[in-house]
C-alpha cells in the first residue's frame, strides 16, 4: 500500500445568518438612544457582563483599531462607528474588552521562565519583508510605522517558510496558497475541453474580482472576443457550477442562489428570499414568509421546541443538519441516558402524504415512509448514516377506518375515544437509520406463515384476491434462504404491504417491505407481468442489506448484488436453469448498457449523491461478480465462503474487505486479482477469437486476443470455459491472462462446434466469426440457451441472406425455451423482413405471450400491408392479454394509421395493469401527428381530465410535437406544479431533450419542493449539456470545412 500526500483546496462563499450576525444587524438599525438604553438593560439583566474600563483596553487592540480606522480600503468605516456610539468614551462595548493575563499563571514552576521557547511567534521578526517579490508588491499595504503588511500570502515566496535558502520541504510545498483564479483555472482545464467554450471561460476568470464576482457583463465579455452571447452565458452557466460555490456571481443574490443550489434547497420559496434579502435585516419572520408564500411552521424541514435529559431541560441549538445538546456534566461510556426532543417536522422528502381530492376521488388516503439513502432524519431526529444501528419503537396515532404498520412486533392497539386508534410497534433488533419505516392507509391482511415465522400481505380490500398471486411464494422463498444462507429468518415477522404512488419497486424496510401497488396484477397480466423477481428480491435484502448492511453507500453492492443474486437463484430452483441464465443474460446486458453510459467501479468513492451509485454498476454487476466468484471457487468452496461471512457478520455492518477474508479464510485462496479487476476497478473484457483444427497432431488451437481499450480497462485474468462438440459435447477450462494467447487443446476430429466462454460465464464482449452453417448448427444443438440466443444475434449480422431468415424463423417455432423463441424473433426483426401472412399462422399455437408479442413487434416494417393490417386488429378485437393488446395497437398504428383509429376512443377507457392499454391508445395521438391528436392531447393531460397512471405518457407523447410545434416544451412545463410526482419526472425528461441552459433555475426549483427529482434533474442537465456540446462540435466542424474550402480556393487562385 502505497502512502503519499494530496493537496486539496477548497474555498466557499456563503453568508450564515448566525445569531451573532443577527444580532449586528440588529443592533446596527439601532439609533444612539435605543443603543444607550439596549446596553443599560442588558447590563442590568446579566449580571455575569460588566462595564469595560477604557483602561482594559490593550495596546494590541488599539493599534488593530486605529489601523482598521486608517486603513483606506475601509473607507469611511470609522466615522460610521463613531456615530454610531460603537465605542464609547468608557471603552469597547461587551466582549471587545481585552484579557490580560499574569504570567505567573502560565504553565510552569516560574511562569515564562520554565518555558523554553516563546508561546507564540513573533511575525514581524521572524518574517522580514526582505523576502517579498516586486510581484507582490502592488499587494502591500503602508503602516503607521513606515513597514509594509503583506495582504497576499500567496505571493511571499520561500520566506513564507522562515528560512532564505529557496529550498522548500515538502510539508512547505503543501502549505502554498493558489489564488482564486489559479483554482478556477485548474477546473476550466480539467472540465472544458473545447478549445473555443476554454477561450471563453480564460476570459470569464480574466474579469473575476478577488471575491469571486463576476466584474463584467456577458454582452461586453461576448463583444470583446467576437462571440455570441448566447455562447458566452453558457459557458458562464458551466463555470457556475465550479468550485467554490457562488463563483461567477454578479451579485450576492446570484452568489447565494448558485450556492442554495448546490444544497438542493433552491425551491421558489427560498428563490423570492433570495430576491428579498432586504427583509433578513428586519428579522421579521411573518413578513417573510408572507412574501415567499410559506407559513412559518413550513419554514424548516424540522424545529426543535425542547429537549430534556430525563426530566430535566438541557441546553440545545439547531444548525442546518444537526441538533447541539449540552448534556451538562460527564458521562460514562456504561450510562444509558434517556433523552426526549419535543419537535414539529414538515419534511420534504423521507416521509410522504396523499390524499384524494375533487378529481381524482379514488386517490388512496396514505402516509408511508422511504428513508434510503439518508431521508429519515427528515420527519424524525437521528443519527442517519449506515454504520451504525439501534432499536426502533413507534406509537401510530391514525382514524379508525385506517391501519398502520410497521418495523418489528406489535406491542399493543389502543382505541381512542376521539374516532382514533394508536398502534404500538417495536423492532427489537438494532437496524440502520434508513430501514425505519411505517405504512398508514386503508389495508386487510391477508395472513400467511412459514412454521413460526407470521407471513402478512397488507392490501386493498379489492385487491385481497390477488395477494398470493402476488406473494404466495414467499415461504417458500424463505425456506429456500435459511437452507442456502445457513441462518434462518431471524426477525419478528415478515411483512409486504404495497402503496401508491412510490418511487421504486420495493423497499427491504426491516420486516416490512414496501411495494409499488403496481405490482398487483389479474391472471389477463401473466405471464408478461410477475411479482416473483421483486419479492424474492427484497426477501433477500433481509439477510443482505438488513441483517448485514453495507457500512458506507460505496459498498452498496453488497446490499443489492446480493439481493439480485439470491433473488436469481430462487427463481432458478423455481423455474429452472434456462430461466435463471437467461435472468443473467439480462444482467449481462444491463451492466454493458451503464457501462457505456458512465464507465465506473462496482466499489466507487467518487460520487456527489449516494443514489448515482444505485445502478447496474451494483445490481446486475453485483450479481454477476458472485456468479463468477462460484466459479472460480467451485460450488462447495464459494457456499462455505458466503456461509461463513453471513454468520461472522451477523447485525453487522461490512464492507467489501470482509466479504474478502472471509472467503480467504474458508478456502486459503488470495483474491486480490479478482476483486481488484471486477470489484475495484472498471469494465469488463473484450475478446476475439478463432480457431484452427490439426489433424496431425490432434489438436485444436484456440487464439484468444483481448482487445478492450486499455488506456481505461486492463487486461483480465479469467478461467474460460469452451465448449467442444465432435460428435460428443465436452467442456474444457482455460485460463485467459494475457492480450494475445494461443491454447491447444485435444481433439481428434474436426469439431463440429466450439463455443468460447460457454453460458456467458464471464460477462463480456465477444468477436468470434462463424460461417451461417456453423451458427445453424450452434443454433439448433447447442445444450445452452445463451449459447442459442448469441448464435441467433449473430445470424442477425448476415443480411441480404433469405436461408437466414429460415433459420431463425424455425428456432421461433421450435426451440424449446421461451427465451431462445423470444430471442429469435428480435434476431428476426433486425433484419427487417418482409413478412408474410404465411409466416405468422404459427402465432396463434404460440403459448407464451412473451413471444407472441416479440414477433408482433417484428410487423412494423410491413407499412401498408393489409393482411398484417387485419391479424394485428384481430389481437386487438379478441385477445384476453393486456400486453398482447397494447403491443399489437402501437404496432397497429404505425402500419395502419386508418385503421387504428376507429379503436383510439374505445382503448382509452379501457381497464388494465398498470393502464397498458391506454398508454398504447396515446402512443397512437404522439405517433399519428395531427392538429386533432395534438389538442386532444392537450385536453386529455389537464388535471383530472383523464386516468392518473397515464397522466405522465401524456406529456411524453406532447413532447413528439416539439419538432413541429416549438411552443410545445413551453405548454407542458407548468406541469412542473402538478400533484403527481411522475408527471414532473416526465416534464423533467422532456426539458432533457428538448430544454436549454435557461431551464436550470426552473428544474432547481422542482429538486427545492421535492428532493426526490434530483437524480431526474442531473440527468436532465447531462442532456441538454450533451446536446449543446454535440452543436457546438458540428458548428466547430462546418467552420473548419468552410476554411478548408476557402484555403482551397485561394490555393487554386495562386497556382493560376
Amino acid at each position: 500500500m502505497a502512502v503519499g500526500a494530496k493537496l486539496e483546496i477548497r474555498q466557499t462563499q456563503a453568508l450564515v445568518m448566525t445569531p451573532q450576525l443577527q444580532q449586528a444587524i440588529r443592533l446596527l438599525q439601532l439609533s444612539n438612544l435605543e443603543l444607550s438604553q439596549y446596553v443599560e438593560q442588558e447590563l442590568e439583566r446579566n449580571p455575569i457582563l460588566e462595564r469595560a474600563d477604557s483602561d482594559g483596553v490593550s495596546e494590541a487592540a488599539k493599534i488593530e483599531d486605529s489601523n482598521l480606522i486608517n486603513d483606506p480600503q475601509v473607507d469611511n468605516l470609522g466615522e460610521t462607528i463613531a456615530a454610531s456610539d460603537g465605542i464609547n468614551d468608557e471603552g469597547p462595548v461587551g466582549d471587545a474588552a481585552a484579557v490580560e493575563l499574569d504570567s505567573n499563571e502560565l504553565p510552569g514552576k516560574n511562569g515564562l521562565d520554565s518555558i523554553e521557547g516563546p508561546l507564540d511567534a513573533n511575525y514581524r521578526e521572524n518574517y522580514s519583508n526582505d523576502g517579498i517579490t516586486d510581484a507582490s508588491a502592488a499587494d502591500k499595504q503602508s503602516t503607521d510605522d513606515g513597514g509594509y503588511e503583506v495582504r497576499d500570502w500567496s505571493a511571499v515566496g520561500t520566506q513564507l517558510y522562515g528560512s532564505n535558502s529557496g529550498t522548500a520541504t515538502l510539508e512547505q510545498v503543501l502549505s502554498i496558497e493558489r489564488s482564486l483564479k489559479e483554482h478556477v483555472l485548474e477546473q476550466l482545464n480539467v472540465l472544458v475541453t473545447e478549445p473555443v467554450l476554454r477561450i471563453i471561460g480564460q476570459d470569464l476568470i480574466y474579469h473575476l474580482d478577488e471575491s469571486g464576482y463576476l466584474a463584467e457583463d456577458t454582452e461586453f465579455i461576448a463583444d470583446r472576443l467576437g462571440s455570441d452571447k448566447e455562447l458566452v452565458d453558457s459557458v458562464l452557466v458551466q463555470m457556475q457550477q465550479f468550485d467554490p460555490p457562488g463563483i461567477f456571481a454578479r451579485d450576492l443574490a446570484e452568489c447565494l442562489a448558485l450556492q442554495l443550489r448546490e444544497k438542493n434547497r433552491l425551491d421558489p420559496a427560498m428563490q423570492i428570499l433570495v430576491e428579498n434579502l432586504h427583509l433578513l435585516a428586519s428579522m421579521n419572520m411573518p413578513l417573510i414568509c408572507e412574501t415567499c408564500g410559506v407559513s412559518v411552521e413550513d419554514a424548516e424541514d424540522m424545529i426543535v421546541r425542547r429537549v430534556r435529559l430525563g426530566d430535566k431541560d438541557i441546553p440545545f441549538f439547531q444548525s442546518e443538519e444537526k441538533l447541539h445538546m449540552d448534556l451538562v456534566k460527564s458521562f460514562s461510556w456504561t450510562d444509558t441516558l434517556t433523552v426526549v426532543i419535543n419537535y414539529t417536522a414538515t419534511p420534504r422528502t423521507g416521509l410522504y402524504f396523499f390524499k384524494p381530492d375533487s378529481s381524482y376521488p379514488d386517490r388512496k388516503l396514505q402516509a408511508w415512509t422511504q428513508g434510503e439513502e439518508t431521508d429519515n432524519h427528515h420527519w424524525v431526529p437521528l443519527y442517519d448514516y449506515p454504520n451504525d444501528r439501534a432499536t426502533f419503537e413507534c406509537k401510530l396515532t391514525v382514524d379508525k377506518d385506517l391501519t398502520a404498520i410497521s418495523n418489528g412486533e406489535l406491542i399493543s392497539k389502543t382505541d381512542n375515544s376521539d374516532g382514533t386508534h394508536t398502534f404500538h410497534w417495536k423492532e427489537n433488533y438494532a437496524m440502520v437509520s434508513y430501514l425505519i419505516s411505517f405504512a398508514v392507509g386503508d389495508y386487510i391482511k391477508v395472513e400467511d406463515k412459514y412454521k413460526k415465522v407470521p407471513i402478512n400481505y397488507w392490501v386493498y380490500p379489492e385487491n385481497q384476491k390477488e395477494a398470493y398471486r402476488s406473494f404466495g411464494k414467499t415461504p417458500d422463498m424463505l425456506e429456500y434462504f435459511n437452507k442456502i444462507t445457513g441462518i434462518d429468518y431471524p426477525f419478528e415477522k415478515y411483512d409486504q404491504v404495497i402503496i401508491s404512488d412510490f418511487m421504486w419497486g420495493g423497499m427491504e424496510n426491516i420486516t416490512l417491505t414496501h411495494n409499488t401497488d403496481r405490482t398487483m396484477h389479474d391472471s389477463r397480466a401473466q405471464p408478461d407481468h410477475s411479482s416473483d423477481g421483486l419479492v424474492a428480491h427484497e426477501l433477500a435484502h433481509q439477510w443482505y442489506g438488513d441483517m448485514l448492511t453495507t457500512r458506507n453507500w460505496s459498498h452498496i453492492w453488497l446490499n443489492e448484488g446480493f439481493a439480485t443474486f439470491f433473488s436469481r437463484l430462487y427463481l432458478t430452483e423455481d423455474r429452472g436453469k434456462d430461466e435463471g441464465d437467461y435472468i443473467r443474460l439480462g444482467e449481462i446486458r444491463g451492466y454493458i448498457k451503464a457501462d457505456s453510459a458512465k464507465r465506473r467501479p462496482t466499489v466507487d468513492f467518487n460520487y456527489d449523491e449516494p443514489f448515482e451509485l444505485f445502478s447496474a454498476h451494483v445490481y446486475a454487476k453485483g450479481s454477476l461478480i458472485l456468479n463468477m466468484l462460484r466459479d472460480v471457487l467451485g460450488e462447495q468452496g464459494f457456499w462455505k465462503s458466503i456461509q461463513h461471512y453471513t454468520k461472522q457478520n451477523k447485525m453487522k455492518n461490512v464492507e467489501t474487505m470482509d466479504l474478502k477474508k472471509s472467503i480467504e479464510v474458508t478456502t486459503g485462496q488470495n483474491l486480490d486479482w479478482f476483486f481488484k479487476q471486477w470489484v475495484y476497478e472498471p469494465g469488463y473484457p473484450e475478446y476475439e477469437v478463432s480457431w484452427t483444427h490439426n489433424h496431425r497432431k490432434k489438436q485444436l488451437l484456440v487464439h484468444v486476443k483481448q482487445t478492450q481499450n486499455l488506456k481505461n480497462t486492463n487486461i483480465f485474468k479469467m478461467p474460460i470455459a469452451i465448449m467442444i462438440d465432435n460428435g460428443e459435447v465436452t467442456e474444457h477450462t482455460i485460463w485467459v491472462d494475457g492480450k494475445d494467447t494461443v491454447f491447444d487443446i485435444p481433439c481428434s476430429d474436426r469439431p463440429k462446434m466450439v463455443v468460447f466462454n460457454t453460458g456467458m460465464k464471464v460477462p463480456c464482449k465477444l468477436k468470434m466469426e462463424k460461417s451461417v452453417a456453423d451458427l445453424k448448427y450452434q443454433l439448433n444443438n447447442s445444450p445452452n440457451g445463451l449459447d442459442r440466443i448469441w448464435a441467433a444475434h449473430e445470424l442477425s449480422k448476415k443480411k441480404g441472406r433469405k436461408i437466414v431468415e429460415y433459420i431463425l424463423l424455425d428456432a421461433i417455432k421450435s426451440d424449446s425455451f421461451w427465451g431462445v423463441r423470444k430471442e429469435a424473433c428480435i434476431a428476426y426483426g433486425k433484419l427487417k423482413p418482409k413478412v408474410s401472412s404465411t409466416d405468422f399462422s404459427w402465432i396463434e399455437n404460440e403459448k407464451d405471450n412473451r413471444v407472441k408479442r416479440s414477433f408482433i413487434n417484428i410487423l412494423k416494417y410491413s407499412v401498408g400491408d393489409s393482411d398484417i393490417s387485419q391479424f394485428l386488429q384481430k389481437i386487438v378485437r379478441s385477445d384476453t392479454s393486456y400486453y398482447a393488446i397494447a403491443d399489437a395497437f402501437r404496432i397497429l398504428s404505425i402500419v395502419d394509421s386508418s385503421s387504428a383509429k376507429q379503436y383510439v376512443e374505445g382503448l382509452l377507457n379501457t381497464e388494465s395493469h398498470n393502464d397498458i392499454i391506454r398508454r398504447s391508445a396515446l402512443f397512437y395521438l404522439g405517433q399519428v401527428r395531427s392538429r386533432y391528436n395534438y389538442n386532444r392531447l392537450k385536453e386529455l393531460v389537464k388535471y383530472g381530465n383523464f386516468s392518473w397512471a397515464s397522466r405522465p405518457t401524456i406529456i411524453s407523447e406532447l413532447g413528439k410535437y416539439q419538432k413541429h410545434r416549438p411552443n410545445t416544451l413551453e405548454l407542458i412545463l407548468p406541469y412542473l406544479q402538478d400533484n403527481d410526482r411522475f408527471v414532473r419526472m416526465a416534464v423533467i425528461a422532456q426539458i432533457g431533450l428538448h430544454g436549454s441552459t435557461s431551464h436550470y433555475n426552473l428544474l432547481d426549483s422542482v429538486v427545492g419542493i421535492d428532493p426526490v427529482l434530483s437524480i431526474n434533474v442531473r440527468r436532465a442537465k447531462e442532456k441538454i449539456v450533451s446536446r449543446q456540446n454535440k452543436k457546438i462540435k458540428k458548428s466547430g466542424e462546418n467552420t473548419i470545412e468552410q476554411l478548408n474550402k476557402k484555403i482551397n480556393e485561394i490555393k487554386n487562385i495562386i497556382q493560376n
